[in-house]
């Protein structure tokens, strides 16, 4: 505990000035009458509205809105979360520091000890901001996982000018108030604490050093296999890219894990060979091609876009008769004439590189080459995704899969 205490005092609100100082230092300067270190609001009786709530967090993670305006989140966030850091922080140290200050012992020791525990034991969250270039610590132990992330936190929050060994030093001091009566033991525990830091900071010295290496040479190495992938996809008229691909962390990884030893750097045409990727670029160039006849095209009042959407988000399996689509009942002798195009039994500026819908009696269904040009054309970017088929099959549906492996016959 903290000795004895002056009672607590509520006519500071009437006072602009500040009146919180450390018990210990106010203790030399006031007399015990005048003491006043506490600043306690009567009328705080609910928690205060300065956290996160649910939607601003996915408005910070995902630009995510919901259900209010972006400058009603934005405003928000501004003036009731950021505006109130301070106070929310200073509310934690009053917290913490009233109940230390309190005559009952709230938690026996085995208690507080479990609740150290349960304190550093937090969720990382500073490796997560992506626009950082941030070297873990070494340990792995909770305390400096704790005090890394509450060090990143801070770096987060101080200004460009602010010093970091003022910061650091009053930490130190603080983490040692408990022995100030002694203070050739504090100078000693500091000496040691200095000590340790030197043997610290020469093996985070060496980890760096080793992390700008592999990324140097993770940057060669990635340049070297795009140069490569680049030359024999242009050498064998495939549209694509290495990005387009997306072939490059994959070779990277096996060259990491010494899976394929650098068997690309010495044959990568041999490695590509083995993915059929001429094949798939036929597939990948067909539905290019259609999807823009999907997305541009009608005949007479119909737009072929509404067509495979009717009939892809309606039910890809499902078959459908002329009188199920909806187009005003004057037109569908055209729809009619547009699907017979598309199934390719009628010439036209409709017809595709393969069938895409095919007739059953008097109804029409998409054909499996019509589920894939439908997949890219409202559910995808653009058409390069069938190359994940040769790149990392576990990556797609079975279904998709297998509609591939039909129309390329791989």
């Amino acid at each position: 505990m903290l000795g004895r205490k002056p009672p607590f005092q509520t006519d500071y609100l009437n006072r602009p000035e500040k009146s919180i100082f450390s018990v210990g230092f106010i203790n030399h300067l006031m007399d015990e009458e005048d003491q006043d270190p506490w600043k306690i609001n009567p009328n705080q009786n609910q928690p205060r509205r300065y956290v996160l709530n649910s939607q601003d967090r996915l408005y910070c993670a995902d630009g995510e809105c919901g259900s209010y305006r972006e400058s009603t989140l934005v405003r928000r966030i501004r003036e009731d979360r950021i505006a109130e850091l301070p106070e929310r922080i200073q509310d934690l140290i009053d917290d913490i520091m009233l109940i230390e200050y309190a005559d009952e012992d709230f938690l026996d020791s085995n208690e507080w000890d479990k609740l150290w525990t349960d304190i550093i034991n937090v969720e990382q969250r500073s490796e997560a901001v992506t626009d950082k270039d941030i070297l873990p610590p070494i340990e792995l132990s909770d305390e400096v996982q704790f005090g890394f992330e509450l060090g990143s936190t801070i770096d987060v929050l101080r200004s460009d000018d602010s010093h970091v060994e003022p910061l650091l030093w009053g930490i130190l001091q603080g983490l040692l108030s408990s022995g100030a009566e002694d203070t050739s033991i504090q100078i000693m525990i500091i000496e040691e604490i200095v000590e340790q830091f030197q043997n610290r900071i020469d093996e985070r010295r060496q980890r760096a050093e080793s992390k700008l290496s592999i990324d140097k040479s993770y940057e060669e190495l990635t340049k070297d296999i795009n140069r490569k992938i680049n030359t024999y996809l242009c050498d064998n008229d495939i549209e694509a890219t290495a990005s387009d691909i997306k072939i490059t962390d994959k070779l990277i990884e096996d060259a990491i894990n010494g899976s394929n030893e650098y068997r690309f750097e010495k044959n990568v045409d041999s490695y590509i060979n083995n993915l059929k990727l001429s094949d798939m670029d036929d597939l990948r160039r067909q539905l290019k091609e259609d999807s823009i006849i999907v997305e541009n095209k009608s005949k007479q009042g119909i737009k072929i876009r509404k067509v495979f959407e009717y009939m892809y988000l309606k039910s890809e399996d499902d078959k459908h008769s002329k009188d199920d689509f909806p187009f005003r009942p004057a037109i569908r002798h055209m729809l009619v004439a547009a699907l017979k195009q598309l199934s390719n039994r009628a010439d036209g500026g409709l017809n595709m590189h393969r069938p895409a819908v095919e007739q059953v009696n008097e109804c029409w269904k998409l054909t499996t080459y019509g589920k894939l040009l439908s997949h890219t054309v409202f559910e995808q970017e653009d058409s390069n995704w069938i190359y994940t088929y040769a790149i990392e099959p576990y990556d797609l549906p079975v279904r998709q899969k297998r509609r591939i492996k039909e129309l390329v016959m791989l």
